[in-house]
């Protein structure tokens, strides 16, 4: 009970100073999927500096990933176009594109 954070004073915790209502809607929808954890006793909320770490880390994880480049497939995962086979499907869609609309 003693590590509880009030969670009016989270704000103050944070380098960026958030106002209250966002760290409150951190606590009921969250990010992304991602919710703080916090309690409710009475009519105060309350979290934890544990909770505020797992919280920030999975969202800093999640960007990192949002962020990275996608692999290019390679022979393995995925067969790669011939040339003859690139030829034939395009004179296949010349010929549909020729083709008079019926």
């Amino acid at each position: 009970m003693e590590d509880l954070i009030e969670l009016t004073e989270v704000p103050k915790l944070l380098p960026h100073r958030p106002s209250y209502p966002p760290v409150f809607r951190w606590v009921l929808t969250g990010i992304g999927g991602t919710r703080l954890e916090a309690v409710r006793m009475g009519r105060r909320w309350y979290t934890t500096r544990t909770a505020l770490d797992t919280f920030s880390r999975t969202l800093a994880a999640q960007t990192i990933e949002r962020l990275r480049p996608p692999t290019m497939p390679t022979t393995k995962t995925k067969s790669m176009r011939t040339e003859e086979k690139l030829q034939s499907d395009l004179t296949r869609a010349q010929r549909e594109f020729d083709r008079p609309a019926r």
